[in-house]
C-alpha cells in the first residue's frame, strides 16, 4: 500500500495544484488519458493510483486518489480510517463541512471523501 502526504490547498503527494501536465506525467510515471465525463473540458490522467485533472491550460486543479492508498492529510487524519470519525475531524476544521450518506466535502479545505462502505 502506498503512503502519500497531502498538504490541503497546497499538494498532494510530490504534485502541486497549478503544476503543469508534463511535470505530473514525470512524477507519476505510466497514465492513460481520458475524458471523464462528455461535459468535461479537458482530459483526465489516470495513474493507476489516482486521477488528475486538469484546468484548460493543462495545470493541475485536482487528484482524486483511491481506495489502495494511505492518505496523510497536514500530518493530521490518516486515511483509510472510519468515515464518521474522519468527518469529525474534518468539522473540527471547517464548521460548514457538508456531510451526506457515504461522503463529506469541505469548500474551505478544498478536500472531499467519498466512502462505500462508511460504517
Amino acid at each position: 500500500m502506498n503512503e502519500i502526504s497531502v498538504e490541503l490547498l497546497k499538494s498532494v503527494g510530490e504534485v502541486y495544484f497549478g503544476m503543469d501536465r508534463d511535470e505530473v506525467r514525470k512524477i507519476l510515471g505510466d497514465y492513460t488519458e481520458f475524458k471523464k465525463s462528455r461535459i468535461s473540458k479537458n482530459t483526465t490522467d489516470d495513474f493507476g493510483i489516482c486521477h488528475v485533472y486538469y484546468d484548460l491550460d493543462n495545470k493541475c486543479t485536482a487528484v482524486e486518489l483511491f481506495d489502495d492508498v494511505t492518505i496523510k492529510v497536514s500530518k493530521i487524519i490518516t486515511l483509510p480510517k472510519a468515515f464518521d470519525s474522519m468527518c469529525e475531524v474534518l468539522k473540527s476544521m471547517d464548521e460548514s463541512l457538508i456531510i451526506e450518506e457515504d461522503s463529506c466535502t469541505s469548500i474551505k479545505l478544498s478536500i472531499g471523501v467519498f466512502a462505500l462502505e462508511n460504517k
